[in-house]
């Protein structure tokens, strides 16, 4: 029904030409009085955008109010005529995307032939507008130091707004991702819950959620981050939306051609190596526009490649020690021999023991240094580029179209050691494109029409430079591929290499939306249609996954010498073909109810259809069809409670393609109140709240495909390292070439499901604002921030083993699956919507547009963050453990940092008196500073166990590496030491002697992300001197440039090693982000 509904709203609505969302448009708007404060009706009111000569023109309302909406970004000149009185001419105003501009006008009784001219910028509050937003344009995009010149940073100088690195800037491509991709948490939302956009049309990766990569700082107008109570037109994503606006020709021809180095000898070291990193890097290319016909036809066009040299400087990693490696655990606690009971004699394995397996894949790492890793090097040339261009066409007044193509291209070749498994690297070949076709319609000056297409491709190309398979090691495997997968669990070591990965993905989104002004009333509606699909052919896991956790001798490191493992894992390749509808519809209205008060109203209704498998590869399970042993008539090898698309479930309806019921009713009602309480537009109050839903990512049931009987899977606990199957031959059946319905199933089986009910995930907004323009270009503001997601996403295994306290642990251990539930099964993972997180915060920003050659914009926020899980990845990986008590691991989000100052700023530094000598002002003039600066708290952690007290089943942890439970804290207080110097921080950040492995039967009791990390503090800073080009025009400049990224070289940490058996349990061992990097560039703007 919900769908002829739909049909019915959209099909008249998508009947007028087409349109861009007006997320990179502009409004301005105000009242035309007289000079005793009445209305003006009937003022004919003329906006001009300086760079193309666009005119538009309204005639003031009976109550003398007048709107321009749809405008695009840029700078304006307002004319305002009326007979009787003196004409009026303001220039300057600057609109920027999302911007709602108060500009009033009160003429003066005279002749229209005399001119009142006000120039400079209308007022900084917002006083009409209920999102919360912060706004760079293209002089600070340019100006601020960005590593890599990702535009998408800027995003971390908006309070709330967290990195999902940790803080650190972010994704240089791996696997499915690509070089540039963003993501963020924003107001405590799950990192992968933004939406972002270019040109008003989407662009997020929909496989991870991540902002695709964005246009070079040179190529883009403006960039902006709404953080809370986002408009109507928002739409698929529930925390926020950052936004990007590219350069368009305009009637002068602009542009620039720029260089930017970096050079190993510029940079710092490390805190942890002996010497710099090796890095050359260059970035040259250039933009330009230009009229092909003035104030009609413009093009913009630019190209960015990229050349990146890279060596690891002092790579490492986790190993067993050099006497370990022979078998020789004397220096270790005491191990026992499993075919005794009893410790080995002098804690060492005899030779014959060892496995050869374990022997041969140590045979190809390096030997520990005294610091207990191993270290390597190896080198990577990357070559990247990026090419836009643009065209903006005005066809009449009443009509502009634009087109813009963006493209991104990343290409990694890694030089690393033929024969090294630490410093095995990925080959990348990842590319990503985007379109958007735009048009603008004015039916009548008070009646617009924006409609947009926007189609992206994204494709990742991942594989392994190290050409070494599991079959190569001596392990009796099927091994197709030469990726492999061993963790030792407890000690935190990991032997791997990536797997050959493809992935592509692509959307096509229609956007539509009006703009009706009705008096007081300003009316807007319109909707959203897309269609995503996501493609994948790997061989993930194809060779093996080999998990070692100590069950044996009680030290995972010595059951790996025997070749004695806990879980295994195999899987036949992994191949998704999912697509996925998306819709939406909304109707809102603005009344201005009086000239200081303005109320908002709206709903949007995003009707939700479960994303499906052009091969129908999705499942659910129903325990009561178990219970009564009604089986699949789809797969007839499948166990009871099973059921697949052509299956009826119990209550008789045959199962959509999806297995999963639709929820089509999902309404996001969205109201707000804004009070300019003195009229003069300086101080704002506002208030708002809304409904934002989000639909889930494709990645999120990614490893559902991986099982029976869509890619034949075989998990078991225990086993032989070099000899995985012995004892269980049948189960070997690789390779399957194909599923049919009588395709072979594991018993027990291990299996990853749908839930039945997939409720859309949302979040509920409030927020309260207090604006107050504090000086003629200054602003502060105050806001209480609020968040409440609610059905976010989780999974847990539904087939958990009950504990039974009358036996032992290793008792527990041995019968894991006889005390499951559902016999016939091993872990039954399910994927839910049931789980919620909650956000409050303080956030505080000044906000200072140029003057006296200063631009600022700076921030703190006071939050904090709870949840259960805080990032939406594939289905698997971060179970709940406790599935008896999902309230076991809400804590703090993995982005709560409580406290975060950032600012950023741009100083015209003062020219030096005309009375200097002549040298010295050539010297010393024309100098321009920058600088971003971050003070943040540290993220949360836990300690781990390193055993798996609750006898839970490795199979229930997904991901090798999983966390089971936690360790026992010993003690009250804070068991972290605020070292009073860095080195003894370092040396020992927490107190070890407080943590213990939990009791057999439970999940420990430190709690989830109950520690915090250390802070990080980092400045990044520029130093610029222009000299004038007259020759070029007015603009024409020729820059010199320094750029240093960690100015001050300060190491910031990463969480402290928390593995209990570790060498370094409780020692700080990495850094994240960057020693100090500079880099020069040269650039000549015309």
């Amino acid at each position: 029904m919900y769908k002829r509904i739909l049909t019915f709203v959209l099909v008249p609505t998508f009947a007028a030409i087409t349109f861009a969302q007006q997320l990179n448009t502009a409004a301005i708007f105000g009242t035309v009085t007289d000079p005793q404060g009445s209305a003006i009706p009937g003022a004919l009111v003329t906006l001009t955008q300086v760079a193309t000569g666009q005119v538009r023109s309204v005639n003031s309302t009976q109550s003398g109010e007048y709107l321009f909406s749809l405008l695009p970004v840029g700078t304006y000149r307002l004319a305002v005529e009326k007979q009787g009185f003196q004409g009026y001419r303001q220039s300057g105003i600057l609109a920027h995307a999302n911007d709602n501009i108060k500009v009033d006008v009160a003429l003066k009784v005279g002749s229209t032939k005399t001119i009142v001219s006000v120039s400079g910028a209308a007022s900084q509050v917002e006083t009409r507008s209920m999102t919360l937003k912060e706004t760079m344009n293209s002089q600070s995009i340019q100006d601020l130091p960005l590593n890599g010149r990702n535009p998408g940073d800027l995003a971390l100088n908006t309070a709330g707004v967290v990195s999902g690195e940790g803080g650190v800037s972010g994704n240089t491509g791996e696997g499915a991702t690509i070089r540039g991709e963003k993501t963020f948490s924003i107001n405590g939302s799950r990192q992968n819950n933004t939406q972002f956009t270019l040109d008003g049309g989407i662009n997020t990766d929909n496989l991870y959620g991540y902002g695709m990569p964005f246009p070079f700082p040179d190529a883009v107008q403006e960039f902006s981050v709404e953080s809370s109570n986002m408009s109507l037109q928002q739409s698929s994503a529930s925390s926020g939306s950052i936004n990007i606006v590219t350069k368009s020709g305009t009637n002068e021809v602009h542009g620039d051609v720029f260089w930017y180095v970096r050079n190993t000898a510029f940079d710092g070291r490390s805190f942890f190596s002996d010497k710099p990193d090796v890095l050359k890097q260059n970035q040259e290319g250039f933009t330009l526009g230009f009229p092909i016909k003035k104030n009609k036809l413009f093009l913009f066009g630019g190209v960015q490649p990229t050349q990146i040299r890279t060596a690891s400087g002092a790579s490492r990693a986790l190993t067993l020690s050099a006497a370990e490696q022979t078998g020789d655990f004397s220096a270790d606690a005491p191990i026992t021999d499993p075919l005794t009971g009893q410790p080995f004699s002098e804690n060492k394995i005899p030779p014959s023991r060892l496995s050869q397996a374990a022997l041969n894949l140590l045979s190809h790492t390096p030997l520990p240094g005294p610091d207990g890793f191993a270290h390597f090097t190896y080198r990577l040339p990357e070559n990247d580029l990026q090419y836009i261009g643009r065209a903006d066409y005005i066809i009449s007044d009443k009509n502009r179209l634009t087109f813009r193509y963006f493209e991104n291209d990343q290409n990694v070749e890694y030089d690393s050691p033929p024969d090294d498994i630490f410093a095995a690297q990925a080959n990348l070949h990842n590319w990503s494109q985007s379109g958007t076709l735009a048009d603008t319609y004015i039916v009548h000056p008070n009646l617009m029409v924006h409609t947009q297409f926007t189609g992206l491709h994204l494709v990742g190309n991942d594989a392994s430079n190290l050409k070494l398979t599991m079959a190569d090691l001596g392990v009796k495997v099927y091994a197709p591929s030469n990726d492999i997968t061993v963790a030792l669990i407890s000690s935190g070591i990991g032997y791997g290499t990536p797997a050959a990965l493809h992935f592509a993905r692509a959307t096509e989104e229609l956007l539509h939306d009006w703009t009706w002004m009705k008096g007081s009333h300003t009316v807007t509606w319109g909707g959203r249609l897309a269609w995503e699909q996501y493609n994948e052919n790997t061989v993930f896991l194809s060779s093996g996954a080999y998990d070692f956790d100590g069950h044996v001798t009680g030290l995972d490191r010595a059951d790996f010498m025997l070749g004695q493992m806990s879980f295994f894992e195999q899987i036949n390749g992994e191949l998704e073909n999912r697509r996925q509808p998306e819709e939406g519809v909304y109707f809102g209205d603005v009344w201005r109810a009086t000239r200081r008060l303005t109320l908002s109203a709206g709903i949007r209704w995003e009707p939700y259809t479960f994303f499906t498998d052009t091969k129908n590869r999705n499942q659910t399970f129903y325990p009561g069809n178990y219970y009564k042993g009604v089986k699949s008539t789809v797969f007839l090898n499948a166990p009871p409670g099973l059921l697949y698309y052509g299956d009826v479930d119990p209550s008789g309806r045959k199962l959509p393609r999806g297995v999963t019921r639709s929820t089509p009713w999902n309404f996001g009602p969205r109201i707000g109140i804004a009070w300019d309480p003195f009229g003069n537009g300086k101080t704002s109050l506002r208030a708002a709240y809304g409904i934002y839903y989000g639909a889930p990512q494709l990645n999120q049931l990614n490893n559902a495909n991986d099982v029976a009987p869509f890619s034949y899977q075989v998990s078991f606990d225990n086993g032989l390292f070099d000899d995985p199957y012995a004892g269980r031959e049948s189960l070997d059946q690789f390779p399957v070439k194909n599923f049919s319905s009588t395709a072979p199933f594991q018993s027990p089986l291990y299996t990853i499901v749908n839930d039945n009910y997939w409720p859309v995930p949302y979040s509920q907004n409030w927020s309260f604002t207090v604006e107050r323009q504090v000086a003629a270009n200054t602003m502060v503001s105050l806001a209480y921030i609020a968040t409440k997601g609610t059905h976010l996403y989780g999974d847990y295994d539904e087939n958990a083993p009950i504990y039974d306290h009358n036996l032992t642990l290793d008792q527990n251990l041995a019968n894991i699956n006889s005390r499951r539930p559902f016999q016939g099964y091993q872990g039954i993972v399910r994927g839910m919507n049931g789980l919620n997180s909650t956000y409050n915060s303080l956030q505080i920003s000044v906000d200072k547009r140029l003057s006296h050659g200063l631009t600022g914009l700076a921030s703190y926020t006071w939050s904090k963050s709870l949840d259960y899980i805080s990032l939406n990845t594939y289905v698997s990986v971060i179970l709940v453990q406790n599935p008896f008590n999902f309230f076991f691991r809400r804590g703090p989000s993995d982005q709560n940092v409580p406290q975060r100052f950032v600012a950023s700023f741009v100083w015209d530094l003062p020219n030096v008196p005309q009375q200097t000598p002549k040298v010295a002002k050539t010297v010393l003039r024309n100098w321009r500073f920058s600088g971003m600066v971050t003070l943040q708290s540290g993220l949360p952690f836990t300690v781990p166990s390193g055993i798996n007290s609750p006898a839970i089943g490795t199979s229930t942890l997904g991901a090798p590496g999983s966390t089971v439970a936690y360790a026992d804290l010993i003690g009250a207080g804070n068991p972290v030491l605020h070292a009073s110097s860095r080195g003894a921080e370092v040396a020992e950040y927490f107190d070890i002697t407080r943590f213990a492995e939990p009791a057999p039967g439970t999940y420990g009791t430190v709690g989830r992300n109950a520690l915090r990390g250390p802070g990080y503090a980092n400045m990044d800073a520029s130093l610029v001197r222009g000299f004038p080009l007259r020759f070029l025009g007015e603009a024409g400049r020729f820059e010199l440039r320094l750029d240093a990224f960690n100015l001050f070289n300060r190491p910031n940490f990463g969480q402290p090693d928390t593995g209990l058996t570790s060498s370094t349990f409780g020692q700080l061992t990495y850094t994240i982000g960057n020693a100090r990097l500079l880099q020069v560039a040269a650039k000549i703007v015309f």
